[in-house]
């Protein structure tokens, strides 16, 4: 199994691991690097390798490097098909939602992880915002402007906020 075989298995892994159990951003980062690197160095215009950035850097929460490798991939050759536009789309307005939101995607993972552990995944227990709030009391962020952002987001309980904020 090459290099590349390798990453791709790894990064297919990423993918699938989903919000219950995602991958570290470190990992991702690494993924990233040995990718870019050979692209830099041996393969300038794999298709391949440009699918498999743009896939890390999506769930590295970088929708604007994912649109880059994604766009040069299609320019090289890789299929216009309904998938890649719809994935281009998605790309567009996840750029959308990170400009618009109020915390870091690393703040949103940890967030989302809090929520989770106090029972907020399940309605009955997440009818307020008493979890978001006290997450962002502990961080010292405005908690009034952060819940505001996120109601224009459908998030309006903790329990919103982890089903269309977060995740």
């Amino acid at each position: 199994m090459s290099r590349l075989d390798e990453l791709s298995e790894r990064v297919k892994r990423f993918r699938s691991a989903g919000f219950s159990s995602p991958p570290s951003s470190s990992e991702l980062e690494e993924a990233s690097n040995e990718l870019q690197g050979l692209l830099l160095g041996k393969f300038p215009d794999d298709i391949a390798i440009l699918d498999l950035l743009a896939t890390v850097e999506e769930l590295l929460c970088n929708p604007d490097k994912a649109l880059q490798y994604l766009e040069i991939a299609l320019k090289n050759g890789m299929a216009r098909d309904r998938v890649q536009l719809k994935r281009k789309a998605k790309l567009l307005d996840s750029a959308d939602f990170w400009k618009s939101c109020p915390l870091t995607p690393p703040q949103i993972r940890e967030l989302g992880e809090y929520l989770e552990s106090m029972g907020a995944d399940h309605e009955p227990n997440g009818r307020t915002t008493s979890y978001t709030r006290r997450w962002l009391r502990k961080r010292s962020l405005d908690e009034d402007s952060i819940l505001n952002a996120f109601s224009l987001m459908c998030g309006t309980t903790d329990f919103t906020i982890l089903m269309n904020v977060v995740r």
